[in-house]
């Protein structure tokens, strides 16, 4: 190949190139025509979720970093995690989210199975539980106790109070007693001994109307 030949081909190429990168980063054929959210718990969330992202109609797809949208999306304390696509025929860029969901309520928000805090303004949720616990290190003992609990009994707590010396005490709420019950659970040994004294207890006509159960001493329990 000819000396001129090889030059005629480099400047095409550098001429391709440079019109690629005009229509990728300039031009506004590749640009963004809408932004969709999933996932979002109300219109509220939808809108911090898309101030986060920082994304508007009009800008250069090319420029947009979904990853680094990610992260500025996930610094939003509800987000579990997302994920951002980008069309590229279309413009369409779609915002998917995966929010996290509350097992109990904490103070003026909420907390998940993995003991993270979160605030969720204005969201349904279906928990009525609330761990009352003074540090994260105590509130984690309330959210493992709480997955150890059976369902039955799940139904009807209302709260968990993990005390500064780790004993716990449960609520729960029951429509045929006058009062709600408390149980004193004490530490977090012997779990399931617990939970089979507590439902042979409960089950006993003689105890049907008992507020306090005492089972930190499991083998030797108290009903008043």
């Amino acid at each position: 190949m000819s000396k001129a030949k090889s030059r005629i081909r480099t400047v095409l190429i550098l001429v391709l190139l440079s019109a690629a990168a005009y229509v990728l980063g300039w031009s506004s054929i590749f640009s963004v025509k809408s932004i969709s959210v999933e996932g979002a718990p109300d219109a509220s969330s939808k809108t911090l979720v898309l101030d986060k992202s920082q994304i508007s109609v009009g800008e250069k797809l090319a420029r947009l970093e979904p990853r680094v949208v990610q992260n500025s999306i996930e610094k939003i304390s509800w987000v579990d995690h997302s994920r951002v696509s980008r069309n590229w025929i279309s413009g369409a860029v779609a915002i998917h989210l995966w929010a996290r969901v509350p097992v109990a309520r904490y103070g003026s928000g909420f907390v998940d199975g993995g003991n993270v805090f979160f605030e969720l303004s204005g969201a349904p949720t279906s928990t009525k539980i609330t761990i009352s616990a003074s540090s994260p290190v105590d509130r984690s003992v309330a959210i493992a106790l709480l997955k150890k609990l059976p369902i039955e009994i799940r139904n009807v707590l209302v709260e968990i109070r993990v005390l500064a010396s780790g004993s716990v005490t449960l609520t729960i709420h029951d429509t045929s007693l006058s009062k709600d019950r408390k149980v004193n659970w004490g530490d977090m040994q012997d779990v399931d001994l617990k939970v089979k004294v507590y439902q042979a207890l409960i089950a006993l006509p003689a105890n049907k109307k008992v507020t306090f159960i005492d089972l930190s001493a499991p083998h030797a329990p108290i009903v008043k």
